[in-house]
Parts: structure tokens; sequence; C-alpha cells
């Protein structure tokens, strides 16, 4: 399941990959000056975007786990913000994240089955 959770951090900063390469473990800033912890759990098949002062939606988290279902990898993704336009990220986040779904699903099709999000 390692290849499968490469796959899905790949695609789960979605503006890190058009201008700073794929996402990698640590600190990044996103498009607009809006900078993230980014980690990568393998132990759990688990990846982090933690927001940090500065970035528009902070406090917030974004997290992506997979498991094993019914002989499916299972894709679930959770937002969870307290910032100061919780409508605008909720807006956002599921336009953005979707596409890490999609994305993973295209990759990783036909033992893959997107939920959550």
């Amino acid at each position: 399941m390692n290849g499968a959770l490469d796959v899905v951090n790949e695609e789960s900063v979605p503006i890190v990959g058009i201008f700073a390469g794929q996402p990698k473990d640590g600190r990044m800033v996103l498009l607009g000056n809006n900078p993230i912890t980014h980690v990568i759990d393998r132990e759990n098949f688990t990846v982090w975007n933690i927001t940090q002062e500065g970035h528009d939606f902070h406090p917030g988290t974004v997290r992506h786990q997979l498991s094993i279902e019914n002989g499916y990898i299972v894709l679930f993704t959770e937002g969870l913000g307290t910032g100061n336009y919780p409508d605008l990220n909720n807006f956002i986040g599921d336009r953005l994240f979707s596409h890490t779904h999609v994305n993973s699903q295209r990759r990783l099709s036909p033992v893959y089955r997107p939920i959550g999000y």
C-alpha cells in the first residue's frame, strides 16, 4: 500500500506540483505565500497538510488516509479548520481536494475506491 500512499502524496497538495515540484515532508509555501507543514505518515498510510501562521485558512488541517475495505484501497480526505473564512475554506477545499481523489483514482484504478471529502 506504500505505492498507493506515494500516489496520494503526489496529489495531496494540488497547487504545489505546478509551482514547486512534488510535496515533501516538512515546511512548504503554497501559492499566495501560504505556509503549511506537510507530513507523510507511512505507518498509518496518512498524509497531513497542516496550515501554519500566515496561511489564509490557518488554523486548519487536511488529512488524506488510505485503508483497505472489501479488497479495495479507499482514500478518505477530511479538512478541519477554525479560521476566519470557514465557508470559503469549505468551498475551495472541496474543489481542490476532489482533484486529489480524481487523480489518485485515475492512477490507481481499478483497485481504488474514493470516499470522503
